[in-house]
């Protein structure tokens, strides 16, 4: 093949109907280079076709669909001159959690309110307010758990700051 597959989940065939074709397996995957993800379809195609076993069904191949995470974050500081410092320490954890890539997220999850306030644990005390990007649009996270074939990517953050009294 001669594009880089990052990430592939095969998905049950309940999924394939998100995709149009209830009676096809669903393979989505996350691909180095998604600008020309139809050529990329085909070679998984001709790869796999060749090695499935005989009766075996169609294969749907299918993207990964990104979803921007996006946190508004509430935390508390000694003094204001702490606020840069803590707004860089903050945008960093928050990239690096949701680097979809490295932090090896697989297709079909997205990390929930909850976990985004733990992946901030060292930064107390903080709230955070978890918004979701589904083509552009906000959304909470039930609506972006329903879209198919999901992962997560950076988003973008606000940090708002209260100094400690």
């Amino acid at each position: 093949m001669t594009r880089t597959v990052i990430a592939s989940h095969c998905l049950p065939r309940s999924a394939a109907i998100l995709a149009n074709d209830p009676d096809c397996d669903c393979l989505a995957l996350f691909a180095e280079e998604r600008s020309n993800f139809e050529t990329l379809k085909r070679e998984v195609l001709t790869y796999v076709e060749t090695r499935r076993p005989l009766g075996a069904g169609r294969l749907c191949v299918v993207p990964a669909r990104l979803i921007g995470v996006c946190a508004t974050v509430y935390a508390t500081i000694a003094a204001p001159e702490d606020a840069l410092n803590a707004k860089s320490r903050i945008m960093e954890s928050l990239a690096r959690y949701l680097d979809t890539i490295e932090s090896h997220w697989h297709i079909g999850s997205l990390p929930t309110p909850e976990e985004i306030s733990v992946s901030l644990h060292s930064f107390s005390p903080l709230s955070v307010l978890t918004v979701y990007t589904v083509n552009g649009a906000p959304a909470d996270y039930k609506r972006a758990a329903r879209v198919p074939f999901t992962l997560p990517t950076n988003g973008k953050h606000e940090i708002f700051f209260r100094v400690a009294s």
